[in-house]
């Protein structure tokens, strides 16, 4: 019989990123067919698996158990990886379960890794089961806003999108995405030209990590630029997702030693100020081979856009001790066909801050002749108050191992906002593992956190009769 690890393993051998999710549709699908459940597969690529209650557990509750299939995919620069067609290569030590050289997919690999050992066994007690695995999640919940819920019997519902084990999220922040694109015209360069590239940053999650200090490769590459006063570039690009902190930043100037020498010893210098976690990074110099560079007018405008829009937390909960309340992440910046794209991840709890972010992004846009585009909007995921989920999951996990389980808010978006706004009356509730450093290279699953919280989520559905 395989186990969770086992699926997981599998789901890692298929590229499964964001807009790339045929295939591990596919192979949900597939195994529905061959464990003989009733399933829908939905156009989006949502995949719903039913599996009847078991003896004894006729008249209880159905449940849903809800988790995402794509993943955020990044990769350290010394990583070759196509991963819309590439597997990834999976290592484990003692403690951890990670990919070598990139993400790993735990968030959100691991909610259908236990959804498919609990729905393959048959010695678990359980109420009527709707597994439900969403498209899309990472950039903009997709799959969540085009799930048909009318198929959906149950009013509980236990999210498997978190990474901190011992923590029970009942509530979560909304957010937008807004993509702002600066048109550029382009310059003959006076001689050679060199690539500036800024790596090894940690990067991370920019909801669960933005309040860390860690540092914004775009941001910082585009401060030294504009310190140093070099007017004129090309080839800006950084990051990876939206919602990731990018830690890498590359762009092409003109050959000046001086100048190249310059934006060393002020890199050096704010190297001093870095968190712990950034302490790894490094300025790299290699020959380029571009002879073409953006307008002084158009770089100038680039440079002014990355270092005044506002990135990172912009407040804090005043409610929540430790909470950010509202955040703005530059996540992406791509240069190509005379435009330059800077793509960011917004969120809050408090909508009408989230409001004035988006003017403010957009009249800063605005005043350098670029446009911004929101989409992919999602509320917030407001507290349930009479949860029958969080006193069960706070029972058991206190049953099972003696401490007292942490209820809490995130500043991370999770599609139970989506959901229970879809679903009325929903009782929702999110937790996970233990994974580390999601949506970075160092990403990394805890062995034994992930059999904790195994092990409690099938005591909570036993509980559930």
């Amino acid at each position: 019989m395989k186990t969770y690890i086992d699926y997981f393993k599998e789901i890692c051998k298929i590229p499964h990123g964001s807009g790339n999710t045929e295939k591990i549709s596919d192979y949900f699908e597939s195994f529905a067919k061959a464990h003989s459940l009733e399933y829908i597969r939905e156009d989006c690529g949502n995949i719903i698996i039913f599996k009847k209650a078991s003896r004894g557990y006729e008249n209880s509750e159905p449940v849903i158990l809800q988790g995402h299939l794509d993943m955020v995919c990044v990769s350290e620069g010394k990583t070759q990886i196509n991963f819309e067609s590439d597997p990834l290569t999976v290592c484990e030590d003692e403690d951890f379960i990670f990919a070598k050289g990139t993400s790993l997919g735990g968030d959100d690999g691991i909610a259908g890794a236990y959804a498919l050992e609990i729905l393959a066994r048959g010695d678990i007690s359980h109420p009527a089961l709707e597994v439900v695995l969403t498209v899309d999640e990472e950039t903009g919940m997709d799959g969540a806003n085009a799930l048909d819920v009318s198929v959906l019997k149950s009013r509980m519902l236990i999210n498997l999108d978190s990474e901190d084990e011992g923590t029970l999220l009942t509530s979560c922040a909304g957010g937008i995405r807004a993509d702002t694109e600066i048109a550029f015209c382009t310059e003959k360069a006076a001689g050679e030209t060199v690539k500036v590239t800024i790596s090894s940053l940690a990067g991370g999650h920019s909801g669960t990590e933005i309040h860390k200090g860690r540092q914004n490769a775009a941001v910082l590459l585009a401060s030294l630029l504009k310190k140093a006063d070099i007017k004129k570039f090309a080839c800006f690009n950084s990051g990876n997702a939206d919602n990731a902190i990018p830690f890498f930043a590359c762009c092409v100037i003109e050959k000046d030693e001086k100048k190249q020498q310059l934006l060393q010893n002020m890199f050096e210098e704010a190297k001093q100020n870095f968190c712990s976690d950034d302490e790894q990074a490094v300025l790299l110099f290699e020959k380029a081979e571009e002879t073409e560079l953006m307008s002084e007018e158009a770089s100038l405008r680039v440079l002014s856009y990355i270092t005044d829009v506002k990135n990172g937390v912009v407040s804090m909960s005043k409610n929540v001790p430790g909470l950010v309340q509202t955040s703005l992440n530059l996540g992406v910046v791509k240069t190509g066909n005379g435009i330059v794209t800077l793509s960011h991840a917004i969120r809050s709890s408090v909508n009408a801050e989230r409001a004035e972010l988006e003017k403010s992004v957009a009249a800063l846009a605005e005043s350098l002749g670029a446009k911004t585009a929101f989409h992919s909007g999602y509320p917030a995921w407001e507290f349930f108050e009479n949860s029958r989920l969080q006193k069960v999951f706070c029972k058991a996990y206190k049953e099972k191992y003696n401490r007292e389980m942490t209820v809490s808010a995130i500043h991370a978006g999770l599609e139970c906002g989506i959901l229970s706004g879809k679903i009325k009356n929903l009782d929702c509730v999110s937790l996970g593992p233990d994974i580390f450093d999601i949506h970075s290279a160092d990403e990394r699953l805890s062995k034994k956190s992930a059999q904790r919280v195994f092990d409690l989520l099938l005591f909570v559905l036993e509980s559930l009769k």
